[in-house]
């Protein structure tokens, strides 16, 4: 299957995809924008963030509709790291968030979006329906402010645009607060749409092909 960046579609819908997480409090209240919004995202859930507590935050956005997806287990830099680490990091994920949920997950994402054609080759053999890569990104990773996310965000949103967001960090920055990425979601799902465009999953957005 093609690793995805974006999708070529005549409707007006966008992606919203969220990495690294799930994190407290950040997930939760991001996951209080979307109830409120009535609006659906992608999450993909990086395996070694799943305490106990924080399982509860992803049966919560499945039970809510929302899409999750796997962004492997320890977010290594799985370009050049070699098949037998790639597949341990993919399945480790896999079986922990079809054993959370009792589906399996159809999205995959590596860390960094790095080693696309490795981690695609073995999502494949798993069943997995895309690799996905983004099209859109605030790097609000680097901590800017909600105004500057929603800013590049909005100037990049096309129809099937696939945005990358954060609700988590990477193992080496948990100290990192996403709150901003949460504030600017809030402004960012009424401004989207006032442009036009439908929030859709990942597979909805692959369905609009």
């Amino acid at each position: 299957m093609p690793v995805v960046h974006s999708v070529e579609t005549d409707r007006n819908v966008v992606a919203l995809t969220f990495d690294d997480g799930p994190k407290n409090p950040e997930t939760e209240r991001l996951l209080d924008v979307f109830d409120d919004a009535n609006a659906h995202a992608t999450f993909f859930v990086r395996g070694g963030a799943l305490t106990d507590d924080a399982e509860g935050l992803v049966t919560r956005a499945f039970a809510a509709g929302h899409e999750i997806g796997n962004h492997t287990h320890s977010h290594l830099w799985l370009e050049g790291a070699g098949r037998v680490v790639a597949e341990r990091e993919i399945l480790r994920t896999h079986h922990d968030l079809t054993g959370l949920v009792g589906v399996e997950p159809m999205v995959i994402r590596p860390p960094y979006g790095v080693g696309l054609e490795l981690v695609d080759e073995i999502a494949t053999q798993l069943g997995y329906r895309a690799t996905v890569h983004w099209s859109v990104h605030a790097t609000d990773w680097e901590c800017p402010p909600a105004d500057t996310i929603v800013e590049r965000i909005l100037a990049g949103v096309r129809p099937g645009a696939i945005v990358l967001l954060h609700d988590g960090c990477s193992p080496d920055r948990l100290w990192q607060s996403r709150m901003a990425t949460v504030d600017a979601t809030r402004t960012l799902i009424p401004a989207i749409r006032e442009r036009g465009f439908e929030l859709v999953t990942v597979s909805q957005l692959l369905e609009s092909m």
